[in-house]
């Protein structure tokens, strides 16, 4: 069966998830690399085989699992959340209630596991450098259990009688609820593309032009078709990137990714939306961001001909300078961001004189 329509008051549960999600982010890439460097770490005493080296491997070993800990933590929270944030019902939401408890309980056992190992190892232990995951895992943990008390949850409910009956129930529901999701997206962003394309015709009909598409249903969000931007500048994408530590460039991205959508929609590809951009991106350590560029290069040089335009820049173009930037002090990569911006403005200039 179908997802229900979002009842009426779920608006606290999605900003729940998206304050969350934002700061499981925001905490788990330092952890990942963190983690990945505790690995590495253990290599570096293997052949160590005195006592001393012997104590610093396996400190590097519970070094490493306790990383790896804290890192799941944060990786439940932000799952949980980005599942939450998808405005499903409440009842659907219970079980991904207790996948963000037991991340921050998760954060909170790797801290305290840890100060132990510190201690018995003899190590220098500094709870400040921890205190603001710590604080972000009992705030996490806080939150949810003031929401489950207002909004009358029972997270805990699947998880009664046979513990790992309940749990495969749980997790079985999740993948359900997620793919049924997923199905709905695509089905809704089909019928959005359609019932967009029949306005835009009905009203060339009558000589009047609509500044709004149709809304997508399930929580999608509104078709913007307004007057699309042409004055990104690789300029103000730096300078302004550097001022406010990377958001405005997060901002230019975005209004990419919906003005591509728009000028080039009826070409059958959707280009992803910022969230996939993020999240993906740092769960494969950069390289779907790689992907990302090579697939809008090529949706831009495939739709220029359809404007009168040619660009000589395609996916593979904009791939080799991401590269190379990254053996040129990224220089390369604004190379390959210069051209980016200039296709996206010139189809965005060609798509506002055509309507």
């Amino acid at each position: 069966s179908g997802i229900p329509a979002e009842p009426d008051g779920n608006g606290t549960i999605r900003t729940v998830g998206v304050v969350l999600l934002v700061f499981a982010i925001l905490f788990a890439l330092p952890q990942a690399f963190n983690t990945l460097g505790s690995f590495f770490d253990i290599f570096g005493n293997l052949f160590r085989f005195s006592l001393h080296g012997i104590m610093d491997q396996t400190y590097s070993l519970l070094n490493f699992i306790l990383n790896a800990l804290k890192l799941a933590g944060f990786l439940f929270i932000g799952g949980g959340a980005f599942l939450i944030w998808k405005k499903w019902q409440d009842s659907d939401a219970e079980p991904l209630f207790v996948t963000v408890l037991a991340g921050g309980v998760l954060i909170v056992v790797e801290a305290l596991l840890r100060g132990i190992i510190m201690a018995v190892f003899h190590r220098y232990y500094e709870l400040s450098s921890r205190s603001a995951s710590i604080g972000f895992a009992v705030v996490a943990i806080a939150l949810l259990a003031v929401l489950i008390s207002q909004k009358q949850l029972h997270p805990l409910a699947g998880l009664k009688g046979n513990f790992a009956e309940g749990l495969r129930r749980d997790l079985d529901r999740v993948v359900t609820i997620a793919q049924t999701s997923h199905t709905k997206g695509q089905t809704a962003n089909a019928g959005a593309r359609k019932a967009g394309a029949s306005s835009a015709a009905a009203s060339e009909a009558n000589g009047d032009f609509n500044q709004y598409y149709q809304a997508t249903t399930q929580g999608g969000q509104d078709r913007y078709t307004g007057p699309l931007k042409t004055d990104r500048s690789l300029a103000l994408y730096i300078l302004l990137g550097l001022l406010t530590c990377g958001i405005y460039q997060l901002y230019v991205l975005y209004t990419i990714m919906r003005d591509v959508n728009v000028a080039c929609e009826g070409d059958g590809k959707h280009t992803p939306g910022l969230l996939e951009f993020i999240v993906f991106g740092i769960l494969t350590c950069g390289i779907y961001d790689l992907y990302w560029f090579y697939c809008i290069g090529n949706r831009l040089a495939a739709s220029a001909p359809r404007y009168g335009l040619t660009f000589q820049e395609n996916g593979t173009s904009l791939l080799l300078w991401m590269l190379i930037g990254s053996l040129l002090c990224f220089i390369g990569s604004y190379v390959g961001i210069y051209f980016l911006i200039r296709n996206t403005n010139a189809i965005c200039e060609a798509y506002n004189q055509q309507r």
